[in-house]
């Protein structure tokens, strides 16, 4: 909308007011130009701005899914890792128990040659019971490790796949 500024006098002539109607008629349209120029402006800015905040966010949420990744990793490594000591410290305690048993039927079979058969039947009842020991070890072990990684993937699954 336009408002005339110049007042129209009696002594103004029509040529001259129709003259300042089309200068008015030009300042007009030159208003509406720059206000839509200056809507397409904000219009930009805006979509920018959104832009800049959407690209962030989703940066934000990749190095929030990637740390998780490194945490879950580490903790299966270290699951894993006390896994490995604890069967290692079980071999040793069965080689220490099987190293034992055997000074003891060689000090045996040393000193009495009658008990020969006795010995054999514990050497083989000792090495069958330790072997069947560290078989339920070795299942059991690898049982909870398989269980803990399934929670783990599971955690991974259910926690960071929708943010994926």
């Amino acid at each position: 909308y336009c408002v005339k500024v110049f007042p129209s006098d009696n002594l103004v002539s029509k040529d001259y007011i129709g003259l300042t109607g089309n200068r008015f008629k030009k300042q007009c349209v030159n208003i509406v130009i720059i206000i839509i120029i200056i809507i397409i402006i904000i219009i930009i800015v805006v979509i920018i701005i959104i832009i800049i905040v959407v690209v962030i966010i989703i940066i934000i949420i990749i190095i929030v899914v990637v740390v998780v990744i490194i945490i879950i990793i580490i903790i299966v490594v270290v699951i894993i890792i006390i896994i490995i000591i604890i069967i290692i410290i079980v071999v040793i305690i069965i080689i220490i128990i099987i190293i034992v048993v055997v000074i003891i039927i060689v000090i045996i079979i040393i000193t009495t040659a009658t008990l020969i058969i006795i010995v054999v039947v514990i050497i083989i009842i000792v090495v069958v019971v330790i072997i069947i020991i560290f078989i339920i070890i070795i299942i059991i072990t690898t049982i909870t490790t398989v269980v803990i990684i399934i929670i783990i993937l599971n955690v991974v699954t259910t926690v960071i796949c929708p943010f994926c």
